[in-house]
């Protein structure tokens, strides 16, 4: 297959894929709530929105990561949509950013402070980091709103979580304070 050929599928797949990821919200919305006027529409996915989220992708997927992160990130930002601000992360780390990720996660936990998935992404990534002395706050929202069996789980899932946390001495510390 030639490069334009290569091209023109991944444009095709992205779209595709942007277009069933962002339009799930907006149908469930739609079988569930009374027709909107036909002037007013009830997606965030606009013109622009949609072409900042296929060079996003296009970007990210063509080896510039450093784009595509920046591009998902910003739009993610406008919408407030964690499934956008879960994108921009995974590019980072794709991308091996550590940096970049851990601020798209603290966007995103920012953005949608109930969101545990994104406190349980700054968590991980500071410990993929080796930040351990950022943890503790991260990990007492991890286990505060806990019921008994959730909390169960997270503590079981607290030796896998800091598995690669190069001072044992430091991690065992932070997770007494929590």
């Amino acid at each position: 297959m030639d490069y334009y050929g290569f091209m023109n599928r991944l444009l095709y797949a992205t779209a595709c894929a942007l277009i069933v990821l962002l339009s799930g919200a907006t149908v469930a919305q739609a079988q569930t709530a009374p027709a909107p006027e036909p002037a007013q529409g009830n997606s965030a996915l606009n013109a622009e929105l949609f072409y900042q989220l296929l060079l996003g992708e296009v970007n990210a997927q063509g080896g510039e990561q450093g784009v595509g992160y920046q591009l998902i990130l910003d739009a993610a930002r406008k919408t407030g949509d964690a499934r956008l601000f879960r994108r921009a992360t995974e590019i980072a780390l794709q991308g091996r950013s550590g940096e970049s990720a851990l601020q798209a996660a603290r966007a995103w936990r920012q953005a949608l402070p109930a969101s545990r998935e994104a406190n349980r992404y700054v968590l991980q990534i500071l410990i993929g980091l080796n930040r351990l002395a950022e943890v503790a706050e991260p990990l007492k929202r991890e286990l505060s709103p806990s019921t008994g069996a959730e909390l169960l789980q997270a503590i079981g899932n607290l030796p896998r979580l800091f598995a690669r946390a190069s001072d044992k001495k430091q991690a065992m510390g932070v997770v007494e304070q929590a």
